[in-house]
């Protein structure tokens, strides 16, 4: 939770050839989502393909110099990451535990609590989000909530990518609801997920 891993992207057909393939099925196969967004469309409108010797492919403006290709540009370079990480991306995603399938497709904010002084010398807790991240999300089951004998009224959970940094001293805000953190489970023993059981605010 201390910023992101930058990723070096050369402007070149080596690199940016098999991420472009990638972009382009996913296209074609409406994969990507954008809401049509019009300048977007219109770059994209704007690119095409030129091919090296060795078969390689990098965009270039199709018509007019003047025409701008800079969010194909953008998007392509973000598929660039996507390719060098895709492994990691898939791991952080999914978690498949038998045939089950769980997808991290809630976004969520983790906050932490700070104090201020004003200038009458008061002090003031407020929270403060920290990281925004990906993460499953479900309501417990009764059979769930009855087994829990730590009596934390326990209602939800969430299980997102394994980080060091958290603390049931944390909150999590999710579709404007305050859920504060009860217990932290590190998903089945290993370092890739953690599971947080929450209980509503």
């Amino acid at each position: 939770m201390q910023g992101f891993n930058m990723i070096r992207c050369i402007q070149g057909a080596k690199t940016l050839s098999l991420p472009m393939q990638m972009l382009g099925a996913d296209l074609q196969a409406h994969k990507v989502i954008y809401n049509n967004n019009p300048v977007l469309k219109w770059c994209l409108t704007n690119t095409g393909i030129q091919t090296d010797r060795n078969g390689n492919i990098v965009p270039i403006k199709n018509q007019s110099l003047k025409q701008r290709i800079d969010g194909t540009a953008a998007l392509l370079d973000c598929y660039v990451g996507l390719y060098e990480l895709y492994n990691e991306y898939t791991t952080a995603i999914y978690d498949i535990s038998g045939t089950a399938m769980k997808l991290k497709d809630k976004r969520k904010e983790i906050q932490e609590s700070r104090y201020t002084t004003d200038k009458y010398g008061n002090h003031k807790k407020e929270l403060v989000t920290i990281a925004t991240v990906w993460a499953y999300f479900r309501q417990l089951s009764g059979n769930e909530i009855y087994r829990v004998t730590t009596q934390t009224e326990e209602t939800v959970l969430f299980q997102i990518g394994y980080g060091n940094d958290l603390t049931t001293a944390n909150t999590i805000v999710y579709k404007g609801k305050t859920y504060n953190i009860a217990r932290i489970d590190v998903f089945e023993g290993y370092k890739s997920d953690l599971v947080l059981y929450c209980k509503t605010e």
